[in-house]
């Protein structure tokens, strides 16, 4: 990375979590208008299991606002993730033909050059606002914009050659794709366009107990392990390695069966 990325992620300590505030703000006003209500509900109430259940409320509003603040800070301002330098360890070869797919964020694509100069990069934008409906994604993409250069395409239909890409890159946009035979439709047409000895690095929450902890309710926007399993696995692919970004984030290197 150069020197003036590296300038612009230490003078961006808190971005990363003050973008989640930003694209999921209905959750944090919801905590504090929770809390605040309770409050005051609980000066003027003399009914002890009311004043219980009020507290319980209180206490679970405060704990996933606060966890899920230190999570998201941890993993997007503190954390190995978000130096991109571990992106070396997985490129195979200077000159690799990469392919980074996101749903209109696009959290590496612009250090992608900086990075891998002797490599071919290619960047895909596979956001359908028809499928992806989520109001965060929404947001997000309204905040910061579709990423600029990243032509928007159809997720089961790739305008790329068969076996003309080496590594394809998927950064927290994999689960975006909300339904099953949308998402393996998708690992098809990147088994397609991947060279026989081509690889997935897919980075993502996943649906279990640590995500739970941090983040609550908002935990069943990412996928589970065996959904995961089961959609790339239809499509031939195995994983060689699992690497962890802090408790809550999963860095997982597909291959194909038998390459």
């Amino acid at each position: 990375m150069n020197s003036i990325a590296i300038r612009q992620h230490q003078v961006s300590r808190f971005k990363g979590m003050a973008d989640i505030v930003r694209y999921n703000w209905p959750f944090y006003l919801s905590a504090i208008l929770i809390t605040l209500t309770a409050a005051i509900v609980l000066n003027v109430s003399s009914n002890r299991p009311l004043n219980i259940a009020l507290k319980c409320a209180m206490a679970i509003a405060f704990w996933w606002a606060v966890t899920s603040l230190i999570a998201s800070h941890w993993i997007y301002d503190r954390s190995e993730l978000t130096s991109w330098r571990w992106l070396r360890n997985v490129v195979s070869h200077p000159s690799a033909r990469i392919l980074n797919i996101h749903a209109g964020l696009d959290h590496v694509g612009p250090l992608l050059c900086d990075l891998f100069p002797q490599a071919s990069c290619n960047m895909l934008d596979i956001y359908d606002p028809r499928t992806m409906s989520e109001p965060s994604i929404r947001r997000a993409r309204r905040i910061q914009g579709a990423a600029s250069g990243s032509p928007g395409v159809d997720s089961s239909n790739l305008p790329l050659e068969s076996g003309s890409v080496d590594l394809v890159l998927l950064i927290f946009a994999a689960h975006e794709i909300r339904e099953p035979s949308v998402r393996h439709a998708f690992f098809r047409e990147l088994s397609r366009v991947l060279t026989p000895t081509g690889r997935i690095i897919l980075v993502e929450h996943h649906r279990d107990a640590a995500n739970f902890l941090a983040y609550g309710p908002g935990f069943l926007h990412f996928l589970s392990p065996r959904t995961w399993r089961r959609a790339a696995g239809h499509a031939g692919f195995q994983i060689r390695a699992t690497n962890w970004f802090t408790p809550f984030v999963r860095c997982q290197t597909w291959e194909r069966r038998n390459s």
